[in-house]
């Protein structure tokens, strides 16, 4: 049959996007790749910063004056809070990473005087000087700026717990973000992580999610050359992961991370030390190298920068 009409109405309770196509349908199953289909609808409970909801799509089939066809599908949205540990969730992490918000500049205009103070001429400069004795530097003046001037506290996952609808376990958390963990100067492990790689990212240094069961902590590349040959290779790689979404930023195999961990291109950091008033920026970073190995627990790395092609910070 040619030329049958098909359209698709979100009602996110706010209002409605529609966006109609038109299709040859074929005898039996046919799958239509809704990919590249965009709901504006859906931005506004972005920017509202919606709690959780329902919305619904219905996808109406015509043909001519005949309706051949019609379904409504209910989809559970999220709130902007919240954050599901699971595989299939894994690579949106990015979203919760947002390196312009009002808590990361605070941060990196109170850590200007503590890289100053290593020395007057050094400024956050990601890797332009190609030297990464001065991404240590720029790295541990954010940490002791976190530990000295902002004097972080660990605390609890908020205790609502993320549940999905059915489940008798909670599946996630509620996420602060780091101009509320700036704010109140306490946050998880995951919380802490997040803080990081906003800092790392604004400044230009390219930050990594680490993920392990039941634990959450960061990382950063050495150099712009080591993360630009890598994503370059992994991103050509047709069989590298080919059914794991977010396949083009995130590093699964526990083997491929060993490797950029040991040739010193990704150092690891573990964020919750910084609550530790008598806590170096090294020690962190040997808590962080000590988090990952055989035995330790590994879920996933996930690259920030090669992300945002992909992932937005919401």
């Amino acid at each position: 049959m040619h030329n049958v009409g098909v359209t698709i109405t979100c009602d996110a309770g706010v209002g409605r996007s529609t966006v109609s196509l038109t299709q040859d349908l074929v005898r039996g199953l046919q799958p239509i790749d809704v990919t590249d289909l965009h709901f504006p609808v859906l931005y506004q409970l972005i920017d509202q910063r919606t709690g959780r909801r329902w919305v619904n799509f219905t996808v109406r089939c015509w043909h001519g004056e005949a309706v051949l066809s019609e379904t409504t599908r209910s989809v559970l949205w999220m709130g902007i809070t919240e954050w599901l540990d699971r595989q299939d969730m894994w690579h949106f992490i990015p979203a919760f990473v947002d390196p312009n918000t009002e808590g990361v500049l605070e941060v990196l205009d109170d850590a200007d005087g503590v890289l100053k103070t290593v020395n007057p001429t050094s400024s956050f400069d990601g890797y332009q000087r190609a030297d990464q004795k001065a991404v240590y530097n720029q790295a541990q003046a954010i940490f002791n700026c976190l530990r000295e001037k902002h004097q972080l506290s660990y605390i609890n996952v908020p205790p609502l717990e993320v549940f999905l609808p059915g489940d008798a376990m909670p599946s996630g958390q509620s996420v602060r973000s780091p101009t509320e963990v700036i704010v109140h100067r306490r946050g998880t492990c995951h919380d802490l992580a997040i803080l990081f790689a906003s800092c790392f990212e604004h400044i230009g240094i390219d930050p990594v999610i680490m993920l392990m069961p039941g634990h959450t902590y960061v990382g950063y590349w050495t150099s712009s050359s080591a993360w630009s040959a890598f994503w370059q290779q992994a991103q050509q790689d047709s069989i590298r992961l080919p059914q794991l979404k977010g396949r083009n930023w995130i590093i699964a195999s526990a083997d491929e991370m060993t490797g950029l961990v040991e040739d010193g291109r990704i150092v690891l950091l573990e964020a919750t030390h910084v609550t530790d008033r008598n806590g170096t920026f090294d020690d962190a970073l040997a808590r962080g190298r000590a988090n990952f190995g055989p035995g330790k627990g590994f879920d996933v790395a996930v690259d920030v920068v090669a992300s945002r092609g992909y992932v937005q910070p919401v």
